[in-house]
């Protein structure tokens, strides 16, 4: 993407989230924070997974996310997204935010944001076990228990439902209305 092309997208996105209410604001940053999450903490099971399953146990999921994974984590943090998040967050804290701050906002305490994060972890685990280690299996039900946690919190992950769409493209949709 060119800079012009970049700057012309900032300005765009952040039209948009700057005219948002709270309410909006807090929803759609804990929707991307998802997305952030959802690649790292994968990153995190599939390293687990490679780490502990050796020769024909080896995930392929585990193997495959660890590559493309990174790619999206970094994607996400530089995107035009989150910048325009951390200066929406800077407007309302009157705080400086740094260009690498991918954090949570809006959630009412760390257990909050603890829960989350566990949830999805359960649902990676469902695609990376780790072969041989007793109780460490996931089934459907848990996974299915875990997505309906995470929807408690108003979290649908739009931004996960398609790995391979265009970030802006589904703020747009969802938000740019």
């Amino acid at each position: 993407m060119t800079e012009t092309i970049r700057g012309e997208r900032i300005k765009e996105v952040s039209a948009i989230v700057g005219r948002m209410d709270m309410e909006t604001f807090i929803h759609f940053t804990q929707e991307l924070q998802y997305a952030y999450k959802w690649y790292l903490l994968g990153i995190e099971v599939a390293g687990q997974s490679i780490m502990f399953n050796e020769g024909e146990h080896q995930s392929e999921a585990a193997l495959e996310a660890n590559v493309v994974w990174g790619d999206k984590v970094e994607g996400i943090r530089n995107s035009v997204l989150y910048q325009a998040v951390r200066e929406r967050v800077e407007e309302i804290t009157g705080g400086g935010i740094t260009d690498e701050w991918t954090g949570w906002f809006g959630l009412e305490s760390q257990y909050d944001v603890l829960a989350i994060e566990a949830e999805i972890k359960v649902q990676h685990r469902k695609n990376m076990p780790i072969v041989g280690l007793i109780g460490a299996g996931v089934g459907d039900a848990a996974v299915e228990m875990a997505k309906k946690k995470i929807e408690g919190f108003g979290i649908r992950g739009v931004f996960v439902q398609d790995p391979d769409a265009d970030m802006v493209e589904v703020f747009l949709r969802e938000w740019g209305k």
